[in-house]
């Protein structure tokens, strides 16, 4: 059973109102027919997302994001025994992941027994809701999902969930891995969260969509470097060309330097000092982030001259070159792009 989502990539090059995430869910129901929707009978259930937060700057909790979902604490709520049904089937490291969670995005609904459209939509919405999030501060924490309900004796009963990948296989640029969320970043999301389903569900923000879209599969499906850097520039063309379709590339840089080119790339690199990480300006970088995404697909490499161009201290490692600048700088620009239209969109 999938989980849908509009910002993963498809197989194809249709580009549906919605398309299939590769998210695989197990659930009780994988094998068997689906439960059929049992007229007048509901039951509470809950989707949680794990979160892990900066252990100096943790949020109050619980911290109300809309009328029906919260971030809250589930320390201590999950056990082994919730799945043992799967304990065969998936490495502890997947149960771990969810016994150990403390806090999580947590969506209470009701619907009928078995699972269906009201179970799949819950983890659509968290899904779109953990993106927003990672847009407002990327951090390591993997996308993962578990759906359970309450038995009689109010003690949990999972019947859902999608495995985490590994935090280890995602690849982050340098500036972003000791990244966690913090309290203030939950504020900016609750403020952002209407505006960003607006862009979800309106029909002339296809362009946003598509860069959204790009922006998570850069950081959720994608463990090469190149590739990653390849689709963010695929976003960034594809928001900065807006509704137009605008693709002459100088129109497309100078899009760029209009609304975002004052920024500078390390704004939110917390330990910049530590790591020496001068001002990068958007204005300065972004003709190089062209040239060499024009190496790159058309088959070439990065100059080597940009290879060993130092630019500052590596948080482990030799230093960070300043072709890995630029992978950030792709990073940041799509980031602070997509932002920008959804927060200034009318």
């Amino acid at each position: 059973m999938a989980a849908v989502s509009k910002w993963s990539l498809r197989s194809n090059l249709q580009e549906p109102r919605a398309y299939t995430s590769r998210l695989k869910c197990l659930s009780f129901s994988d094998n068997e027919v689906p439960a059929l929707e049992l007229s007048g009978t509901k039951i509470e259930k809950f989707t949680a997302v794990p979160l892990f937060f900066d252990f100096n700057a943790r949020p109050n909790i619980p911290f109300q994001l809309t009328s029906d979902i919260v971030v809250d604490s589930l320390k201590g709520r999950l056990s082994t025994n919730n799945f043992m049904v799967w304990d065969k089937f998936v490495a502890e490291r997947t149960i771990e992941f969810f016994t150990q969670m403390d806090s999580a995005l947590v969506h209470r609904f009701y619907s009928s027994p078995g699972t269906g459209q009201k179970e799949e939509e819950s983890k659509d919405r968290l899904h779109k809701i953990f993106v927003c999030l990672r847009m407002i501060r990327p951090t390591r924490t993997p996308f993962a999902v578990v759906q359970f309900k309450l038995k009689d004796d109010h003690q949990p009963d999972v019947f859902s969930f999608i495995e985490a990948d590994d935090p280890v296989s995602l690849i982050l640029p340098e500036s972003e891995v000791l990244n966690h969320f913090n309290g203030n970043d939950l504020v900016k999301l609750r403020d952002l969260l209407p505006k960003f389903f607006a862009v979800d569900s309106a029909t002339d923000t296809e362009y946003v969509r598509r860069a959204i879209r790009y922006y998570e599969t850069g950081y959720s499906e994608l463990h090469d470097p190149v590739l990653q850097f390849t689709v963010w520039m695929m976003g960034i063309e594809s928001l900065f060309s807006g509704s137009e379709n605008v693709h002459e590339p100088l129109a497309v840089q100078n899009r760029i330097k209009d609304a975002i080119g004052s920024e500078d790339i390390y704004r939110d690199f917390a330990d910049r000092d530590l790591y020496h990480a001068e001002t990068v300006l958007v204005s300065d970088i972004v003709k190089d982030l062209f040239t060499m995404r024009n190496h790159l697909v058309h088959g070439g490499w990065v100059p080597n001259e940009w290879i060993n161009r130092k630019m500052r201290d590596s948080i482990s490692g030799p230093a960070v070159n300043y072709a890995d600048v630029l992978r950030e700088a792709a990073s940041f620009i799509l980031r602070a792009g997509i932002l920008k239209v959804v927060n200034e969109r009318i």
